[in-house]
Parts: C-alpha cells; structure tokens; sequence
C-alpha cells in the first residue's frame, strides 16, 4: 500500500529523470569497459579476427591506428557519461611525479623535433604515441572514480577479451599447437601478429582468472568462466614461447598472495597449485620453447647470438645514461638506433634523472598500492595482479611511449587505491566530529543547573 502510495506521489518528470539517469550510467559503463578490454587482449582479439578473415598481417598493420582511435573514442565517450563531478579526484604523490616526468618526457620530444637526429620513429609520430597509448588512457581512467560495480564490470570485461583472445588463437593457430613452436618461428615475424603478445595475452587470460578466485563477490557461475579462462589461454601462453610471460605469472602471486585476508584462503592456494600444475603438464604435452629458452640464455649471452640483444640494449643503455645523467640523451638507444625494452632505462636515456627518478618513485608507489588493496579490496586483486604483470612486461619488451597496458593498469591501481584513502580521510573526519560534539555536549551547562 505505502510502495503504490509513493509511486503516485511520484512526479513524471522525475521518473523520466531517473530513466534517463540510468540509461546514461548503464550506456557509460557499456562503452567505458568495452574501451577498457580493448586497451588489453580485446585490441589484439580484433587484430586476430581481422586477420583470419583477410589471410593477411599487411590488413591487420593498417587496422592499427583506426582501432586505437575508436578505443579512444568509447574510453572517452564513457568517462564524459559517467564523470558527475571533479571535486570526488584527489592529487596524490604518484600524480604529482608523473607529471614531471611526463612534462620531461614531451620536452624531449620537443627537443628532437630540431635535432636532427634519426630515430626509429619520427618526433611526431613518437608524441602522437605517447598521447594516444598513454596520456589518454591514463586520464580517462584516472579521473574516473571507480566504484565496486565499476571495477566489477571492467574485470568481466577484460576477462572476457582474454578469452575471446585465446579461443581466436586456438582457431588460428591450431596446425602448430601440437608441435608448440613459437608462432615467430612456424610463420616468420611478417606474418602473425607478434609472439610477445600471443604469450603475455595468455599470461593476462591466466593471471585474471587465478586473481578473480580470491574475489569474495566472484559468482559460481563466473568461477566456471574464470577456470575455462585459464585453460583456452594456455595456447597463446605456449605458442607465443616468450619468457617474460613465464616470470609475469608467477611473480604477482609470489610478491602479494601472502598479504590477502580473502575467506577461504588455503582453499585458493590449493586450487594455484592445480592451475600450475596444468601449466607443466601442457608444457610438456605441447614440448613449449618457452622454457627452453630460459635455460639457454647464458649460452646466448656467450655467443652473442640474437636471443640474447635485450641483455646488450640494456647495458648499453646504462653507459648512454652515464654519459648524460641529468637531462638524458636521446629518445632511443643510440648504440642500436632502437628502444631498449625497458621503460624505465628508456625514461633516463631520454629525460635523465629529472624524468627517470619520478618515475621510478611512481612505480615504488604502485607497489605499496598493491599491497594495500590486496589487503583491503580483495575484490580488486585482479587491478593488482594486471598492473605487476604490465609493469613486468614493459620492464622487459616494449616501448615507454606505447606503454598502454601500463598506463591503464597504473591509472586503475591509483583510481581503487585513492577511493580507500577518501573513505579512510571521511572517516576520520567523521571520528573528530563526533568526538567535537561530544566534548561540546560535555562542557555546555544544563539548563536549570545554575539555580
């Protein structure tokens, strides 16, 4: 009767309101994390469909640019829909130093517009990148405040790209899943879409779906999706054969599994050492090169063979920095002419000390971010687990300036952890107001007392 008596109360105008209210949040949340899964394995999921459908790298390469601009378009168009106000964005430390190295970085940029100097890439095309990759993502992430149903939607939405990722990879490379030749080697590197992404894709379908086991809000149902998840992504893990894909499963789970107070914690435990003992039992049913590889680097180091070019980037990078501590050098590796797959050895060669070490700060910062929310959010491990793994794999492949996976995890991290501080910051509020009106109540007389 009272419910019947309210809707009758209710004005129409303002029922139309809060329709129009939620079709906007639910269409911002739809475009938002379908931005959000194409920053990860969604973008690479679309590139494997692409080029199944045309027999073809040449179609998939011009793909590229138009599939990042209609990544950045939904990103946007979502945040605009689901941003209410600014006043909810705190600046913290982190904030603060990524702006001056990416205020150091752009300079260097800049400098090299008139150096001329020839780069791997051209000065524009490396800022048009780094705005594209990074700066963007970053901020239409980082100002967004995430709330549980946000992030609860996003991971759905990673999760599914990964697995819509590894069942593409099951179908187009199904002629070589039984021999587990690395895709570079089988097809030739012009021809497949690069063997690092095959393998740290499946790592992400993998790592996301063990981290989505210590949620406490994750469904039966989507712990079936979840298991089914880190078995179809085993393929691309294998096929690609990279090593650093090894290390980026391994490595979040060994540094922050410890600090979780999720309920059921041995029954989790118990179920990683299930899903990894499938993983040695797939590596020697598909006799992977992935491992392989990893007993073979000192040989490579000895040899200087080719598998083995990281190691000399990264030391040759080192003596580049020596030379130009304070303000860098150049914006790529001058000893090769190349990136030196590692973001941050590619920060102090460009910008120094003066971009390098607010940047590295930053990382430090995220870190101890991630324990924190492992420890309070248990529902956002996954943020946790995704940012160590796109913080491993830019540490070791990659450039700075199309570091997109990092980027968009970090702002993640930063966005989740800084929603904890403003609740702790109210509640602290809350405790000395309450104790302020206490202690007025205290000491103000009672009325009738002075006679």
């Amino acid at each position: 009767m009272t419910s019947t008596v309210h809707r009758q109360n209710v004005r129409p105008g303002a029922r139309f309101r809060d329709r129009r209210h939620a079709f906007r949040e639910n269409l911002g949340l739809l475009l938002w994390c379908t931005g959000i899964a194409l920053i990860f394995c969604g973008f690479y999921a679309a590139m494997t469909m692409f080029q199944m459908a045309t027999a073809s790298i040449e179609g998939t390469r011009a793909l590229t640019i138009p599939l990042r601009l209609v990544l950045l378009t939904l990103l946007g168009a979502g945040f605009f829909l689901l941003l209410r106000k600014f006043d909810t964005f705190r600046v913290t430390f982190a904030d603060g130093m990524l702006l001056i190295f990416a205020a150091a970085y752009l300079l260097r940029i800049y400098v090299s517009l008139g150096s001329g100097y020839l780069l791997h890439r051209e000065p524009v095309e490396i800022l048009l990148y780094f705005l594209g990759f990074c700066v963007f993502p970053f901020m239409f992430i980082r100002f967004l405040d995430i709330t549980p149903r946000i992030s609860a939607l996003t991971f759905k939405f990673v999760t599914v790209g990964a697995a819509a990722f590894a069942v593409l990879t099951t179908i187009a490379f199904q002629d070589i899943i039984d021999i587990g030749a690395r895709a570079a080697i089988s097809f030739g590197a012009d021809d497949i879409i690069s063997p690092l992404f095959l393998s740290y894709c499946g790592a992400i379908g993998i790592g996301l779906s063990l981290a989505g086991l210590f949620s406490p809000t994750i469904s039966k149902r989507w712990r079936l999706v979840l298991f089914a998840t880190a078995a179809v992504s085993l393929v691309p893990f294998f096929v690609g054969g990279s090593r650093g894909a090894i290390i980026s499963i391994v490595i979040p789970f060994l540094l922050f599994t410890p600090f979780s107070r999720s309920k059921k914690f041995l029954v989790r435990v118990a179920i990683l050492f299930i899903l990894f003992g499938m993983l040695t039992i797939a590596s020697l049913y598909l006799d992977t090169t992935a491992f392989r590889r990893f007993g073979e680097i000192f040989d490579d180091i000895d040899n200087n063979a080719a598998e083995a070019s990281r190691i000399f980037l990264w030391a040759t990078s080192i003596s580049q920095f020596a030379e130009a501590p304070l303000f860098g050098s150049s914006l790529q590796n001058t000893a090769f002419a190349y990136y030196p797959h590692n973001f941050l050895l590619e920060a102090l060669i460009s910008t120094g000390i003066l971009g390098g070490i607010p940047l590295a700060l930053v990382v430090a910062a995220c870190l101890w971010k991630c324990r924190l929310v492992t420890i309070e959010q248990p529902e956002n491990y996954w943020i946790v687990v995704l940012f160590v793994q796109a913080l491993l794999h830019t540490s070791l492949s990659g450039a700075l300036y199309s570091a997109s996976w990092l980027a968009a995890s970090m702002a993640l991290l930063m966005s989740v952890a800084g929603r904890n501080g403003q609740a702790k910051i109210s509640q602290t509020r809350g405790t000395r107001l309450s104790r302020n009106h206490q202690r007025i109540s205290l000491t103000k007389p009672v009325a009738g007392s002075a006679g």
